[in-house]
Parts: structure tokens; sequence; C-alpha cells
């Protein structure tokens, strides 16, 4: 397990690193197993993009930053040699965990942009340990915010490290329309549960990842007016494993099928599809984006030459699609669209 590179690395990583730390002093591998930890920690901290972008849907990013900074936490109390602050781009994560919302669920709690099995936002434990960090800087505003306007308890941590005295501020306007480092986009109104999420679904392959290349998220007025269907399951054996696949997201299919995707001999891991945005057009209350799928599609189907889609969101609630698909040969294109 402490060789995966996924979010469960950070689960024995972290109790391995606390462990080692308490046992210092009464054995003596106890410095080698701390050793261990901290550059099994550095490893997953790499996993996260430049941008703070993590390669899982945002519900695995807050998980395995929980997991992971529990260790760190305690490795600087008692430690005390690793800023770890300084180690990654801490309120990037919290500008990820913020673009990837959307609004409320019937329940009133947090929503998000469900891509690659994400059923939740954070909990309060992760963006609040980042805002200790970020301390005396804008950024620890911001990810008060995080903590207050779209977070939920699920963590003993919680209570240790949430501060509710601690200032608020509100996002910057540059977080509305975002692409972020792992070609995902998603474009928003703002942050109150009836704002409008336009999200997109580019980029490579990760964990938990969906045959979803191309496919569009849209909620506007409390409703998803486009989902992304939530639920899919994790074998494939069950009914519901259907819903990993491109005939259930709203995406082009070529002669009723969709891009490359693993049978579930791999579980939840990465397939080998690749989507990329080739531009990405920023004028505020109207944003554009295209992104070239070609290569996911051509590994199923050898005639697929081009497979593009462009998306004009002209805010608050005019979504235009513009799918381009060519072909040596004669086919037929369709594209899905769920409400």
């Amino acid at each position: 397990m402490i060789l995966a590179t996924t979010n469960l690395r950070a689960v024995p990583l972290a109790s391995l690193g606390i462990g080692a730390l308490l046992l210092r002093g009464r054995d003596a591998r106890a410095d080698n197993w701390c050793n261990q930890a901290v550059r099994n920690a550095r490893f997953m901290l790499s996993l996260f993009y430049p941008d703070g972008t993590y390669t899982e849907g945002v519900g695995y990013a807050s998980a395995t930053i929980r997991h992971l900074v529990g260790f760190l936490e305690a490795h600087q109390r008692a430690d005390g040699s690793i800023r770890w602050a300084d180690e990654a781009n801490f309120s990037g994560m919290i500008r990820y965990i913020l673009t990837l919302q959307a609004g409320l669920q019937a329940d009133g709690t947090p929503d998000v942009v469900n891509f690659s099995d994400a059923r939740r936002s954070s909990y309060f434990a992760a963006p609040a340990w980042i805002a200790r960090q970020l301390d005396g800087t804008p950024e620890a505003g911001i990810a008060q915010f995080a903590v207050e306007r779209v977070s939920s308890s699920g963590s003993f941590l919680d209570f240790l490290w949430v501060e509710p005295d601690r200032p608020l501020s509100f996002p910057p306007v540059s977080y509305q329309n975002v692409r972020l480092d792992n070609n995902w986009v998603a474009c928003r109104t703002g942050w109150a549960a009836d704002d409008s999420v336009v999200a997109f679904r580019s980029g490579g392959p990760s964990n938990h990842e969906h045959a979803d290349r191309n496919s569009v998220f849209f909620k506007a007025f409390g409703e998803r007016l486009l989902t992304d269907h939530p639920g899919a399951s994790y074998d494939w054996r069950h009914p519901k494993w259907l819903l990993r696949l491109t005939e259930a997201h709203n995406a082009v299919l070529v002669n009723g099928k969709g891009h490359q995707y693993h049978n579930g001999e791999e579980g939840t891991n990465p397939s080998l599809a690749e989507a990329e945005i080739v531009r990405f057009v920023d004028q505020g209350d109207r944003v554009w984006w295209t992104s070239d799928a070609t290569q996911a599609y051509a590994m199923m189907n050898d005639a697929v030459t081009r497979i593009r889609r462009t998306v004009l969101f002209s805010k608050p609630d005019i979504v235009v699609l513009l799918d381009e698909v060519e072909a040596s040969a004669q086919v037929a294109a369709s594209a899905r669209f769920f409400p």
C-alpha cells in the first residue's frame, strides 16, 4: 500500500510517521521509519500539480490532504526540521477545492463537480490546517472560506484545527474562470447556491477516472441541467459500472461507442485515454475553450482522425457546444446529454 501512487498511500505513511515519532528514543529503528515517512510524504505532495490540482477528484484530494497533514503536523511539532508549508502549493490546493464546487445538494450540504468518483466536498480539517499554515497572508482568509462555506464534518481533526474566529475572505475573481493544470476547466458566476457552474473534463488518465473525456457539466439556479451521474460502481460486475463509461456522460459517441477505457480488470485505476485543452479564452463573463480528444477515440476506432469539442459559456446561463468529428471512413457520430 505504501508504494501506491493513489490517495491510499497517505494513510500508511501517516501511520508509520506518527508511530515513528512516538517511538523515537525507545526503538533504534524509529529514525529510519520517520525518514521513510518523510520521503513518502514528499512523494505524495509531488502528486499535486504545481497549481495545487490533485490527480483524482476533489473528494479524494481532501481525503489525501486530511490524512497527510496529520503526519505533517506531528512532524512539525515533534521534529521541526521541515516547514511543510514550503513543500507544496497549499494555497493552490484550496483553489482546486473551490474550483470544483457546485453549490448545494438538496439536503443543504456542499455539492461538487463529481469528476473521478468525487462524492463529497472537503472535510473541515484539510482547509483548516492549511489556513493555519498560511496565517498572515490573504490566502489564509480564502482557506477559511473553504472551511466555512464548502466543507463539512467527518474527522476528529476537525475539532483540533478549525478556528471559528479566523477572518474569512471571498475568493478573488480569478477563481471564477479556471483552467487547471490537469486540463480540467470550471467557470462560474459566483459562490452562492444558485450561481451557475460549467465544468469540463479534458486531460489524461488518473485513478478513479471515468471514460469522460470532453464531457461537460452544467449547474444553474440550483439545478443540475447537465449532470455527471454519481454513484458509479468500483466493481465491473455491478450494473452501475456502466456509469463509468462514455455512454453515461455528456460526451460524443462514434458508432455508438465511447473512447478507450479498461474493462474493470484495472479496478478504478487509470486507462490510456488522453485529451488536451488546445485553446482557452477568458473574457470574464464570456469564456470559451477547445479540447482535443482524438487520441482517446482513435484507440477504439482507427478511422477517427479528429474529435474536438468547443464550449462557449456566456454567463449566467448560455452554454454553446460545437463538436468536430472527422474520420477516414464513414462513421456515425452522436452526442449524449443527461439532465
